[in-house]
């Protein structure tokens, strides 16, 4: 699958049944905006995602600014653990 960008991510929301699964198992790198969509459409319930992993997504953190690795952290925990714990 190689990179994994928001494109790719809606491409395969899209392309997808009525509950949507993403499998990142095949990812070499998930970028920023990518991390940020699918964070999104897992708390809203839209998607589910498979297969992330840490190194798959801390290039992202690494890439952004400094002041908002935090949150991207953040981010990269829900995605890579399974969504918005409650």
């Amino acid at each position: 699958m190689g990179l994994v960008d928001a494109t790719t991510v809606s491409d395969l929301v899209a392309t997808a049944g009525p509950q949507p699964v993403v499998d990142l198992s095949g990812a070499d790198e998930v970028t920023r905006d990518a991390l940020e969509l699918l964070a999104s459409l897992q708390d809203r319930e839209r998607v589910r995602v498979v297969g992330a992993r840490w190194p798959q997504v801390v290039a992202a953190m690494l890439a952004a600014p400094l002041g908002e690795v935090g949150r991207l952290g953040v981010l990269a925990r829900r995605v890579v653990e399974g969504g918005v714990r409650r």
